[in-house]
């Protein structure tokens, strides 16, 4: 059952999933995460108030192309994929974070007369709301509406507040977090959703020493990142970690198209998690498996698209290949 509460100054609502919800999931993943072989935790963990400001800072270091691409690609196409997509419309972006590159191509349909909503869905209260409360002074136009929780409460959710066509949104090349198996299980549900279409942003396939550089980068932005969670778990969980004797590691493995992150333990160790009453013990070199970011080619995006029961209708890409943002539509 959702919880729609007052969230801002004007009296708007946002959808949120129910506190004890949010806390059960975020237990239930260290839970199984840390008892698994190996350890591992989500990437959904990364995600509270300060994980979410060292997103934002890792989006800008020089390192880190994705974001600039997928922007430049968003600057120099948005009016054409405005041209692709109904003129009544709800675009429904998951994990929106900061929503800068989405906002491109909302102000192109603001534009260009579309009746646009936008239901801009993400874990981080904070975050959200400030990207609400941007998008409504830039736009103020455009129906945005929050939804605060996981993907799998956003898609159970989200269409109720939709109107017009519905468009999925989803950038960032996110879906390389998941397993190949499960990226097409979750496509497969937007796909079960009904709507018009899917706007996809796709990392590509590149040199290893690009990627090795993009998720390990001179400032160390990236490895506070990854240690955040575990100073998230100490404080929602009640454990006793120590951040720093555990060392961020980023490796790209050729065989699974993916870079990996790990948090590695700098010694034998053991770990209290009050909530969980439960201890973890760590050897020296043990690692947590936090993340991956799978890269793909043309031939598994056309693989992909098509287990999912979608069908591609545009791709538009950087000069170099980077990356890609692609329109599916429903067959």
């Amino acid at each position: 059952m959702s919880d729609p509460i007052p969230t801002d100054r004007l009296g708007s609502t946002v959808l949120r999933a129910p506190e004890r919800e949010r806390a059960g999931s975020i237990a239930e993943a260290v839970r199984a995460g840390l008892s698994a072989v190996p350890k591992r935790l989500p990437p959904v963990l990364f995600y509270d108030h300060v994980g979410s400001q060292l997103f934002e800072q890792i989006c800008l270091l020089p390192e880190y192309y994705v974001t600039r691409t997928e922007r430049r690609i968003l600057q120099r196409n948005a009016s054409t994929v405005a041209t692709c997509l109904p003129q009544d419309l709800c675009l429904i972006e998951l994990g929106c974070g900061s929503a800068e590159k989405t906002e491109i191509l909302l102000r192109a349909l603001v534009e260009a007369g579309h009746r646009t909503r936008y239901l801009a869905c993400d874990v981080s209260e904070p975050a959200l709301m400030r990207t609400v409360a941007r998008l409504r002074a830039h736009l103020p136009t455009l129906d945005v509406v929050p939804i605060l929780g996981d993907f799998e409460f956003a898609i159970a959710h989200a269409k109720r507040l939709a109107h017009g066509e519905c468009v999925w949104v989803f950038l960032g090349s996110s879906l390389g977090n998941f397993q190949p198996d499960s990226a097409v299980r979750f496509l497969a549900t937007l796909r079960a959703t009904d709507p018009v279409g899917l706007i996809l942003g796709i990392d590509m396939v590149k040199p290893a020493r690009i990627l090795h550089a993009a998720y390990d980068d001179a400032a160390g932005v990236t490895a506070a990142f990854n240690r955040n969670v575990l100073t998230r778990i100490n404080r929602e969980l009640d454990a006793d970690f120590v951040p720093h004797l555990f060392t961020h590691c980023a490796l790209y493995r050729p065989e699974h198209q993916r870079i990996e992150m790990h948090l590695v333990s700098q010694a034998d160790q053991t770990v209290r998690v009050n909530r969980l009453q439960r201890s973890f013990d760590f050897a020296r070199g043990e690692t947590i498996h936090t993340e991956n970011s799978r890269k793909y080619t043309d031939q598994d995006l056309r693989r992909l698209a098509a287990a999912a029961g979608f069908a591609p209708r545009e791709r538009w890409a950087d000069d170099d290949g980077w990356f890609s943002v692609c329109l599916w539509t429903s067959h």
